[in-house]
C-alpha cells in the first residue's frame, strides 16, 4: 500500500525492548565525549534517542558530572537489584494493621479496601499484601500463608470442553428429538403482515 508515494512497511512482530549492554554503554561513553548528540548516538546504536537521553541523565556520575560506562552499568544493576528485593509494607503502621487483620482471617482484598476507612491517609494494595506474605524474608511466612482465607491451596482444576458439555446435560435428561413439540397459541394468530 502506498501513501504519499512511499511504501509502508508493517513489522510482523513488535520489537522487544532490550536493556543496554556494557558494549553499548561503552560506545555511548565514547560518542558522548566526542560531543555527539543523543539522536546521532541513537542512530549509530540503532536505539531511540530518548533511550540514550534517559541513559545519560539517569546513569551519569554525580561526583564527576560526566557519563562513565562502568559506573553506569553498576548503577543500572543496583537499581535492578533494589527493584526486585525492595521491602514490602515499609510503613510500620500499615504493616501492623495488615498483620492484625490477617490474624483475624481477613483477606488481602478486604484489608486493602478497609484500611483507608479505619486509618484515613493510609493505603495499601492487595497485591502488595500478597507480595509481602510470599516474600522469602517475611517473618512467620508460613503462618501468614496459612491465615489466608483460601490459602491458595485449592486450585481450580481445568477440564476439557467435553467434560463441561457432559455436566451441562445430566444423565436421563431428554434430548431435543425425544421432547414433545410445543406450539404456543400466539404462533397461529394472523397479524397485519401475515394477512
Amino acid at each position: 500500500m502506498f501513501r504519499t508515494g512511499l511504501p509502508i512497511h508493517f513489522s510482523e512482530e513488535p520489537e522487544k525492548y532490550n536493556q543496554l549492554s556494557q558494549r553499548e554503554r561503552d560506545q555511548i561513553d565514547v560518542l558522548n565525549r566526542k560531543g555527539e548528540s543523543c539522536a546521532a548516538i541513537g542512530k549509530k546504536l540503532k536505539r531511540d534517542k530518548s533511550t540514550i537521553a534517559r541513559e545519560l541523565k539517569r546513569n551519569s556520575s554525580p561526583e564527576y558530572h560526566c557519563y562513565l560506562a562502568h559506573r553506569a552499568s553498576q548503577r543500572a544493576n543496583e537499581r535492578k537489584h533494589k527493584a526486585v528485593h525492595r521491602e514490602r509494607l515499609r510503613d510500620p503502621l500499615v504493616r501492623a494493621y495488615v498483620l492484625a487483620k490477617l490474624k483475624e482471617d481477613w483477606s488481602p482484598e478486604q484489608i486493602a479496601g478497609r484500611i483507608g476507612t479505619d486509618h484515613p491517609g493510609l493505603k495499601v494494595s492487595h497485591e502488595s499484601i500478597y507480595q509481602y506474605i510470599y516474600a522469602k524474608d517475611t517473618v512467620d511466612r508460613k503462618g501468614l500463608i496459612a491465615s489466608l482465607k483460601r490459602s491458595h491451596r485449592k486450585r481450580r482444576i481445568k477440564d476439557s470442553i467435553a467434560t463441561r458439555r457432559r455436566r451441562r446435560f445430566p444423565i436421563g435428561f431428554p434430548l431435543i428429538s425425544g421432547r414433545r413439540r410445543f406450539r404456543p397459541e400466539g404462533s397461529l394468530a394472523i397479524g397485519k403482515r401475515t394477512a
